[in-house]
């Protein structure tokens, strides 16, 4: 029981604690992480990759195109039909050689490939055996099984799915054998929280890169990797994450600049339409001021009979005119000026809305990655726990795993933690370590 307070109280510390940039867990003889560690781990595109052993749903259709010589109305369009060619589909498990062999296609390597790259393999297979266009749908049935043994209530094979660790595999063997070791006890009361510290790290990884993203788009400089991104993911997968930050931002930058471009010109042509405007009400101007001066001449000379009336009305007219042109476009111009008023109202909007956007999911990741930290600082202070030396913990024998792994053409043994992610069949072994230090790493083959 003693233990188990200790537990209790060091997650509560752990929660506790206020955010700080943090360097990572520290083992014995390791600045990077104990031996082991890059086997343990692996990205999201390693994970989609297919392996020998694997079961595989291959679906093909031909595409069948429209014929040019049918006669339909010219407002139809045609596309083209499907068929389902059942020869060249069905199950197919990946060889020892990581192969698969395909009715009339023939032999095809699909270990290592992800579903696009196996897709186009079979799509230029069949098009090159058969001289048809096709279709063609993947999807895993089934992944090799896992197995778990040792000193677990029910040991056997197990079903592989995507991100399953040594703790989900021991949680499926049913836990530890009912064996009267004080450390146990704590193992099965956090074997939940075990399961969590990868999905917590892999998601604050991607809280962390966005945020380094969002930061350099607000200050208008090129994204950096920042240091705590590296101490948690190492440099490569640093910079991977990064990029793949900038490349989803990249999307919505482009949609407000399209935005503020569409404003933008509408500025523009406000702004020319009033220059328009302002111009012709000079030559209305002038025109009234001509007229007056004529309608001034011809009343003089009406007054003195030198002129007859009707010449003097017709003057008249024309300057009546020109003055209802000067009140039309004045009017136009005073539309013309509200509506370059309301398209720079509205580029400003835009421009203060994406800002305040940018803002609030700033402020919105720090607040998220601040959680992360805890969940994952809590993970952490576990992982010490269940890992330390027996010699702290009177009593206490913390039990020892190996996973034995296909290599190549030939297997290998590795000593790891409860977190290390598995692979389609993974053996798991877990016993009593005898003679050997818990960090040991060993590698038969």
């Amino acid at each position: 029981m003693k233990n188990l307070h200790t537990l209790a109280a060091c997650v509560a510390i752990a929660v506790a604690a206020p955010a700080m940039a943090f360097a990572g867990p520290r083992y014995p003889g390791a600045d990077s992480g104990p031996p082991g560690d890059a086997f343990c781990s692996q990205d999201d595109a390693e994970a989609a990759l297919f392996r020998s052993g694997d079961r595989i749903t291959v679906t093909v259709y031909e595409r069948i195109d429209p014929d040019p010589n049918d006669r339909l109305p010219s407002d139809r369009r045609t596309f083209p039909s499907y068929r389902l060619r059942a020869e060249v589909s069905g199950d197919f498990r990946i060889a020892d050689d990581g192969s698969i062999s395909v009715p009339i296609i023939g032999q095809l390597t699909a270990a290592g490939k992800s579903v696009q790259q196996l897709t186009d393999a079979i799509g230029k297979a069949f098009e090159s055996s058969l001289g048809h266009v096709g279709m063609i749908s993947i999807a895993v049935a089934e992944h090799q099984p896992i197995y778990v043994d040792g000193v677990v209530k029910s040991p056997g094979a197990y079903k592989y799915t995507s991100g399953l660790t040594v703790a989900h595999a021991l949680s499926l063997a049913g836990g530890f054998e009912d064996i009267k070791l004080e450390s146990h006890q704590i193992l099965v009361q956090t074997m939940q929280e075990l399961g969590t510290g990868e999905q917590a790290k892999q998601t604050l990884e991607r809280l962390l890169a966005r945020q380094a993203v969002l930061l350099a788009e607000y200050e208008g400089s090129p994204a950096s990797v920042p240091q705590s991104l590296v101490d948690l993911a190492g440099e490569t997968r640093a910079k991977a994450l990064i990029a793949a930050q900038v490349s989803e931002r990249n999307s919505v930058v482009e949609a407000n600049d399209i935005q503020e471009q569409g404003q933008t010109r509408m500025v523009d042509s406000a702004r020319q339409a009033l220059e328009l405007r302002q111009s012709q009400i000079k030559y209305v101007e002038q025109a009234i001021e001509q007229r007056t001066a004529r309608m001034d001449t011809l009343k003089s000379m009406v007054s003195k009979g030198l002129l007859s009336g009707p010449l003097y009305q017709d003057a008249q007219a024309q300057y009546l005119d020109n003055l209802s042109k000067r009140e039309d476009v004045t009017l136009g111009i005073q539309q013309t000026q509200q509506q370059l008023v309301d398209a720079q109202a509205n580029l400003v909007r835009l421009k203060l809305e994406a800002r305040h956007a940018l803002q609030h999911e700033i402020a919105d990741l720090e607040l998220q990655i601040a959680n992360q930290w805890i969940v994952y600082r809590s993970h952490l202070t576990t992982m010490n726990i269940l890992n330390a030396d027996p010699d702290a913990s009177p009593g206490a024998a913390p039990l020892a795993y190996e996973i034995v792994r296909r290599v190549g053409s030939s297997a290998a043994t590795y000593r790891v933690k409860p977190s290390c992610l598995l692979q389609p069949g993974d053996l798991i072994k877990v016993f009593l370590p005898i003679g050997k230090e818990p960090n040991d790493t060993v590698s038969e083959k």
